[in-house]
């Protein structure tokens, strides 16, 4: 557990560096996800920067771990690979419209590279996640490997 947690943490610290410190090289400006999440629920920017890690350092990987690892092919980096992508889909297509930035960020005036900053921030984000959590996320519990080994 201590390495799923571990992978959730160090995917979503690189992709926060991404948001304030790449995509303003893509993009032009950065992403300040802590604010927007605050900004939902009124709170101020560390609430917002806990909500981003709470949801990428936990309660995703607990996600991967516990549900998608059992339906998502292939070894651990290409199933956190395909969760960060399919979040990265929800988040394209149910939070930004909740968010009045349409699906896709079609409303919100940032164009097609915001969005293409954004797929790769979540791949990165889910390649660490399964990468760091190895074993949580194959599908298969650690003992069945060592027992495999022997």
């Amino acid at each position: 557990m201590q390495r799923l947690f571990l992978g959730g943490f160090a995917g979503t610290s690189v992709m926060t560096f991404m948001m304030y410190f790449v995509r303003p090289k893509l993009v032009g400006a950065p992403k300040d996800i802590a604010a927007e999440l605050a900004g939902q629920v009124g709170g101020p920017w560390w609430v917002g920067m806990g909500m981003h890690y709470v949801l990428g350092a936990v309660v995703i990987p607990l996600l991967l771990a516990f549900v998608l690892s059992k339906v998502l092919p292939g070894p651990p980096f290409v199933k956190g690979l395909l969760t960060g992508i399919g979040f990265w889909l929800v988040a394209m297509t149910i939070m930004m419209p909740m968010m009045g930035k349409g699906m896709f960020l079609s409303a919100s005036g940032e164009g097609p590279k915001a969005v293409m900053a954004a797929f790769m921030a979540h791949a990165v984000y889910g390649g660490l996640l399964g990468t760091i959590a190895g074993p949580a996320v194959s599908g298969k519990s650690p003992s069945t490997d060592a027992e495999t080994a022997n």
